[in-house]
């Protein structure tokens, strides 16, 4: 995913760029021209989604933010 990001305060626009995997990632923070780009590249760590599936839930759970065992879920 690429995503534009314009700066109204310095008239200068980034570039936000989800990658898959670690090899993607390392591609685009090796060294790149000189004349790529004004200035280098900038890479900023984040923390990536994980998601959890659930298997063999009972139609009866009600998952509500109530819910005291959602709350200690959530708050782990």
């Amino acid at each position: 995913m690429v995503q534009s990001i314009e700066l109204k305060s310095t008239e200068k626009s980034k570039l936000k760029i989800r990658v898959k995997d670690y090899n993607d990632y390392s591609a685009l923070t090796q060294n790149w021209p000189t004349d790529a780009f004004k200035n280098d590249i900038k890479a900023y760590p984040s923390a990536p989604k994980l998601y959890v599936r659930i298997s063999d839930v009972k139609q009866k759970l009600k998952i509500t933010k109530e819910n005291t065992e959602i709350k200690e879920l959530s708050n782990k």
